[in-house]
C-alpha cells in the first residue's frame, strides 16, 4: 500500500508504519520462513483482530487511533 507520497514512519518486527497527510497506514510484513498460505491467513487474521480490538477499546473509552479502513493485511487510521 506504500506509494511515493507515503513516509516511513517505523518498522518493527511485525509491520511497517507509514503516514500520508491526515492517516497512518500499518501494513503486517511478510514472513518468508512461513509457508506463504500460512502467513497470508496469520496476517489477514492478526490484522482484521487488531482492527477489532482499537474499534472496541474505543467505544470503551479508551484513546485510540480512529480505524478508518481495514484491507487484508493493511489497517489506515
Amino acid at each position: 500500500m506504500k506509494n511515493n507520497t507515503n513516509k516511513t514512519i517505523a518498522q518493527g518486527a511485525e509491520a511497517v508504519i507509514y503516514q500520508a497527510e491526515q492517516t497512518i497506514t500499518k501494513d503486517r510484513i511478510i514472513k518468508s520462513y512461513r509457508i506463504p498460505e500460512i502467513d497470508s491467513s496469520l496476517r489477514k487474521q492478526r490484522t482484521k483482530s487488531e482492527a477489532r480490538l482499537l474499534s472496541e477499546a474505543r467505544r470503551a473509552g479508551v484513546s485510540t487511533p480512529q480505524v478508518l479502513e481495514v484491507k487484508d493485511t493493511t489497517i489506515q487510521m
